[in-house]
Parts: C-alpha cells; structure tokens; sequence
C-alpha cells in the first residue's frame, strides 16, 4: 500500500488521460494542417512526426489530471491521506511513479505508449 495512493488506481487514469490528450492534439494539428497550402501541409506534417509535437508533457498530464473529474477524486483521496502535499505535488508525483516504472521496466502499459524525454522531462504518446 503507497503512503498516498495506490499505483493500480491511478496508472489506469494516466493512460486514458494520455489517450484523451493525444486525441485533442493530433485533431488540433490536423485543423492547422487543413489550413496550409499542399506543399506546407506536408512540411508541417513531417516536422510535426520529427518534433513529437504530439507528445503528451509531463505538465500537460498533470493539468489534464488535476481537471479531469476522475483525476481529481484520486487526488482528493491521497490529499486526505496525505494532507502536507497540494494537489499539484501529488498529481506530479503520481506522473513521476509512472514514469519511474517505464525505467525500471514495470509499467504494465509500456507496451502502449511511447515516452520520449522533450526539454528535459518525459512525454507521452499511445502507440
């Protein structure tokens, strides 16, 4: 049992916050997309795949955590357990965990998700 919150609880949030995400950005870059001339649109396509401009940031997460009605309950919950963090830290730290299983190879939805380290910390993508 974690101190705060309970890994089995929270990773399966994370993973449909990385999904939900990914969907908004890659439909906002295809109506940018849409917009541009032929020869553009095929430029920014490229640089779109070599940039990871549809990664999913470590803060971009943790928004999207501590706004999702889901999210905000496990936060809620951990807070009561562990009142001395806000619900920034904890949102963040249970983003670190995550993570961290990537790097020790124990994430459980590695499999389904591409993470890539962008100025500095870690984002994410579904396969």
């Amino acid at each position: 049992m974690g101190k705060c919150f309970e890994q089995d609880n929270v990773f399966p949030i994370i993973l449909r916050l990385i999904r939900e995400q990914h969907a908004f950005i890659v439909e906002e870059l295809n109506k940018i997309q849409q917009e541009l001339p032929r020869l553009e649109a095929i430029h920014f396509e490229i640089n779109r795949k070599r940039d990871g401009m549809d990664f999913i940031t470590h803060d971009l997460l943790s928004s999207a955590m501590q706004k999702d009605t889901e999210g905000k309950s496990i936060i809620a919950k951990a807070r009561k357990r562990c009142p001395e963090h806000s619900e920034e830290w904890l949102a963040d730290n249970m983003i670190q965990w995550w993570s961290q299983r990537f790097t020790v190879h124990s994430n459980q939805w590695s499999h389904t998700v591409e993470r890539k380290e962008i100025s500095g910390s870690w984002a994410y993508r579904p396969k």
